[in-house]
């Protein structure tokens, strides 16, 4: 007996957020074939019904400051409410300056007020470069911070990033 999209779903989503709950789950059409190893990773069943992948929760923290960079500002404060790990190298970050900056310019952002990250836009350059060396988890409570350089350059002017991380619901 097939079970419609719906049914299969509801019964996926039974085991959300139990304690008990397997650790894996069948394909509903190869139903000899677990999917092992996937806590916390959200399931995405093909519009078809046939075919069962795993994603993560992406989380992305988007930020703009108008006008030109002050000396040494606080740029961002942010509290979080969820699990989130950013990927060394901050992979699919994505800065920039609307004007560009007449010197090398670099924010740095900081959990708990430790650095883990630095964006550099080069001398005459409006786009970032995001350099990371390892994978950074903030827990529920930990603050990120991004600050600006001291001293500031004169021309680097509206600050816009994206920061790409994703939540994880468990581990």
């Amino acid at each position: 007996m097939r079970r419609s999209l719906g049914q299969r779903l509801k019964a996926i989503l039974s085991f959300y957020d139990l304690e008990d709950a397997p650790s894996f789950i069948q394909d509903p059409v190869n139903p000899d074939i677990p999917y092992e190893g996937h806590e916390g990773e959200l399931v995405v069943i093909a519009d078809d019904g046939t075919t069962i992948t795993f994603d993560q929760p992406k989380y992305d923290i988007i930020c703009y400051l108008q006008g030109v960079l002050p000396n040494g500002t606080l740029i961002l404060r942010f509290p979080f409410t969820r699990r989130v790990i950013f990927p060394a190298g901050m992979a699919d970050s994505l800065a920039s300056l609307g004007t560009a900056a007449t010197a090398q310019t670099i924010v740095t952002l900081k959990k708990n007020l430790v650095d883990f990250c630095t964006i550099t836009f080069a001398a005459s350059g409006t786009v970032g470069t995001f350099a990371a060396a390892s994978v950074t988890t903030f827990e529920i409570g930990d603050v990120l911070t991004v600050h600006g350089q001291t001293p500031a350059d004169v021309t680097a002017a509206d600050l816009g990033f994206t920061l790409n991380g994703v939540r994880r619901l468990t581990g």
